[in-house]
């Protein structure tokens, strides 16, 4: 599969924590604990997902993955996509 490719060091905002992107009030909790425990922790990890493994994720269903869709669309990204140049963030 062709990916679409974004680079890290032109689209900072790929090092924010998922915690940046708003969902519905009652999926928000559940979609940042799932992706959270599966080590998704930034919109880089996030975006470099496809469809099928975001729903495959324990307590994620095809709402959630609609409306992390629809989060990411909201900053101009969509998944999967492919991300050069990411490196992880520094521990604080």
């Amino acid at each position: 599969m062709n990916w679409p490719e974004v680079s890290a060091a032109d689209y900072p905002a790929l090092r924010d924590p998922i915690e940046r992107l708003e969902f519905p009030c009652h999926l928000g909790a559940r979609i940042r604990n799932a992706l959270l425990a599966e080590g998704i922790v930034c919109l880089g990890d996030l975006i470099q997902c496809s469809e099928s493994e975001i729903m495959r994720l324990p307590n994620l269903s095809r709402k959630s993955t609609a409306a992390i869709k629809e989060a990411l669309a909201r900053h101009g990204l969509h998944l999967p996509t492919r991300v050069s140049h990411m490196n992880p963030p520094e521990a604080a």
